[in-house]
């Protein structure tokens, strides 16, 4: 076996992760192991102060260099406080909170907090997230 050929915890743990944007995500707390075919499963974030920390599938990890490891996804939760607009590149609001897919990094809904009551975007409704969300619809079908 040569040891150059492999990694240690010693050599992820505390390593930053950045997600497939180019920011910083938290530093690598915790490794995965599957106790079946002893892989490693995936990583667990600290995302920083009082923040819970969120494990990251191996799957979604692109490359681990020296200094970080860099992910080939953008986590879900970085979507909360977009802005979203509709087909019209009209105005709808803010991202409040999201509820994802039971399994890996899929987004179910969209909600945006009124006064009013919430909005549920339904993700059949998301055309594209980059720096906000872009819809499919225009805000009268939506708002409906």
């Amino acid at each position: 076996m040569n040891k150059n050929n492999y990694l240690t915890s010693d050599d992820i743990l505390g390593r930053e992760v950045i997600d497939s944007n180019g920011s910083f995500i938290g530093v690598i707390e915790t490794l995965y192991i599957d106790k079946k075919n002893l892989r490693i499963a995936g990583i667990g974030v600290d995302k920083g102060f009082l923040r819970r920390e969120i494990v990251i599938g191996s799957r979604y990890i692109e490359k681990i260099t020296p200094h970080a490891v860099f992910l080939n996804i953008r986590p879900a939760y970085k979507i909360k406080g977009m802005v979203i607009y509709d087909s019209k590149g009209s105005k709808v609001g803010n991202v409040s909170s999201i509820e994802m897919a039971k399994r890996g990094n899929k987004v179910k809904n969209l909600i945006i907090s009124k006064l009013t009551g919430n909005i549920i975007i339904s993700s059949d409704y998301i055309n594209k997230i980059e720096k906000s969300v872009f819809l499919n619809i225009c805000k009268e079908k939506l708002i409906k």
